[in-house]
């Protein structure tokens, strides 16, 4: 087989929805958690809540109903959580929490709908969620957690039962909480030889063990990214970011080999195995769970690669699940193979898979391996540099290489700049959003007095405004989390950005949750926070219209015809810096809350 390689170039540190836009997808459902107002929900309301507001296919059932409920976040703001999600508006959220009861698996499974309504099937998508493992948990020898799911209804591609017509690619821990993507996929010879995936006779098969590591006692966030393959051709996509950083690189995948089977919905699960009872836990555990989002897109994957005869089953005589346990040590593996234990002595050496490290995988076909059962090396080059050339090793100079390829992928670095924060559109930016992160992208990058403080910033939209005289404004929406972070230097960047705009001003204001009034009768037990009052949040946006200059007073005036027009007076010191704005300031306002508002300065009587 002839080497295909090409170059892909792909962030190390990305959020989300960086690798969300990098890859064309959009923005199609996020869950929902209950406000803060409580300590904790029920069981019982939990799973209506997760029924309604989660869009899942069916509700929790049988005993696992009872070890699902929503509880207040364990740990601080403070402990792990991303810039993103860290602002105090957006904390007083509960987190679902899942029980793992002593000496049986425990856990839930459970299947939200994200794809539903979608015009056309998803080929690619990108999920990702949080998880929080308890101070002290036991990992004991591993256990699941959740990921994407393709193709047919619920009861397969899990516990064993393999089918072409579906797949699934959970994440999962192993013993002292060692990471992997644990898939159930197609298989063919030169996927199995790649040093980092192990296939065995049945159950799922085992990608990048030791990647990543989870940790106790805080937030981690973890992405992945699948790209379904064209039928008969292994060029599919699995990526995964562990907190932002890359840790997992796979192209060459097999995800299908019929058309029809696109993906479906997302495997909620997590409990402890393995099928016998070594796996499980010797006291109850608990994990918590938040921000799920999902992104997605319809189109099929661009790269190449090599058409193959997949196959549910594989040649590898590795053990089954409940054998399927390793230890990492500084950088040696023992492997437990049917009937027999590896001393560590005994296996080449297991390649050391660090953060941030791009690598295409070196593989031959196993006559070429006589001898060895274990992983196979690579050079240090084809370690280090995406789509390095290195002679291999002397034991693999008569072996044949193939490496997956893949054609050069770029992401638009004006979309990194923008995040898709709650109540933002869910649809890809539009050519005035990627104009107004442009310009914040390319200060970033030309003002030297800038660049810190713009690097970390994210815009969550952005949109055109008619103001009077024909003139226009751009509306910058920006992340609650972030908001504090652009009063430091919004001054400064206003004026650089009407510099750019020259023919448009330019106001921020903060991507707001609203929420309506519950209905009498309602099921809802917490209370609306004042916060998120249609009264609060129309407050809020003239605050932010108006920044840095403060509101020194209001009056309501009552027309005949039953309108109402609100006067606004701002701070005269302020005068001769806003004056220019005022009908900017009173057409936004009007367009985002359909009020009218008169903006002024109280007339300052002159000394005697």
């Amino acid at each position: 087989m002839s080497s295909l390689a090409t170059t892909l170039t792909i962030g190390r540190s990305w959020s989300a929805a960086q690798l969300a836009y990098a890859f064309d997808t959009a923005p199609i459902w996020a869950s929902t958690e209950p406000l803060a107002n409580v300590s904790s929900m029920s069981n019982q309301d939990t799973n209506s809540w997760l029924v309604d507001r989660w869009n899942l296919d069916g509700k929790v059932g049988g005993a696992s109903a009872n070890l699902v409920q929503f509880v207040e976040d364990p740990f601080s703001v403070s402990t792990n959580r991303n810039a993103s999600t860290s602002n105090s508006d957006d904390n007083s959220s509960l987190v679902l929490g899942i029980t793992y009861p002593s000496g049986i698996k425990g856990g839930v499974q459970f299947w939200p709908l994200p794809f539903d309504g979608l015009a056309k099937p998803p080929q690619r998508a990108v999920l990702t969620y949080q998880v929080a493992f308890e101070p002290g948990f036991n990992f004991v020898l591993g256990g699941k957690l959740p990921g994407l799911y393709g193709g047919a209804t619920t009861g397969e591609c899990t516990g064993g039962n393999r089918q072409f017509s579906c797949f699934s690619t959970r994440f999962m821990w192993r013993s002292k909480g060692a990471g992997e993507v644990y898939a159930y996929i197609p298989t063919y010879p030169h996927l199995c030889n790649q040093s980092d995936i192990s296939c065995p006779d049945k159950y799922g098969i085992q990608i990048s063990l030791g990647a990543f590591n989870f940790t106790v006692g805080g937030w981690t966030t973890v992405t992945q990214l699948v790209g379904m393959n064209t039928p008969t051709l292994a060029n599919g996509w699995l990526y995964v970011y562990i907190n932002d950083t890359l840790v997992i690189q796979h192209t060459g995948i097999v995800f299908r080999s019929d058309p029809n089977v696109t993906l479906s919905r997302v495997l909620f699960s997590t409990f402890f195995g393995g099928s016998t009872s070594a796996w499980y836990p010797s006291k109850t555990q608990h994990a918590y769970f938040r921000d799920f989002k999902v992104w997605a897109s319809s189109k099929a994957s661009n790269t190449t690669g090599p058409k193959v005869q997949a196959s549910l089953h594989t040649t590898d005589t590795s053990e089954e699940e409940d054998a399927q346990s390793a230890s990492f040590t500084s950088g040696t593996t023992t492997r437990h193979q049917k009937g027999f234990d590896w001393p560590n002595s005994d296996l080449p050496a297991w390649p050391k898979l660090r953060r941030g490290v791009l690598s295409s995988y070196w593989s031959a076909p196993k006559s070429a391996w006589a001898g060895h059962r274990g992983s196979k090396r690579r050079t240090e080059a084809d370690s280090t540099i995406p789509g390095a050339k290195a002679e291999p090793y002397a034991a693999e100079a008569t072996a044949q290489i193939y490496r997956p390829s893949v054609h050069l992928i770029s992401m638009s670095t004006a979309a990194s700049k923008i995040l898709r924060s709650a109540n933002a559109p869910r649809t890809a930016p539009d050519a005035v959003e990627l104009q107004v992160a442009q310009a914040i992208l390319d200060l970033e990058n030309n003002v030297a007095d800038l660049k810190a403080e713009l690097r970390p910033l994210q815009i969550s939209a952005a949109r055109e405004v008619d103001v009077k005289g024909g003139k226009k404004a751009v509306v910058i929406f920006v992340p609650m989390t972030q908001l504090k972070a652009f009063h430091k230097v919004q001054g400064r960047l206003t004026r650089e950005l009407e510099k750019k705009f020259s023919d448009r001003h330019v106001v921020f204001i903060g991507q707001r949750r609203m929420m309506r009034k519950p209905a009498r009768g309602s099921r809802q037990k917490q209370m609306r926070p004042r916060s998120r009052t249609l009264k609060e949040v129309h407050e809020h946006i003239l605050e932010d219209l108006v920044y840095p200059t403060e509101l020194v007073g209001k009056r309501t005036r009552q027309n005949v015809d039953g309108s109402k027009l609100i006067k606004v007076f701002l701070d005269a010191k302020d005068s001769n810096a806003l004056d220019y704005k005022l009908d900017t300031f009173s057409s936004v306002y009007r367009k985002l809350t359909g009020k009218e508002v008169h903006f002024s300065f109280p007339a300052v009587a002159s000394e005697a």
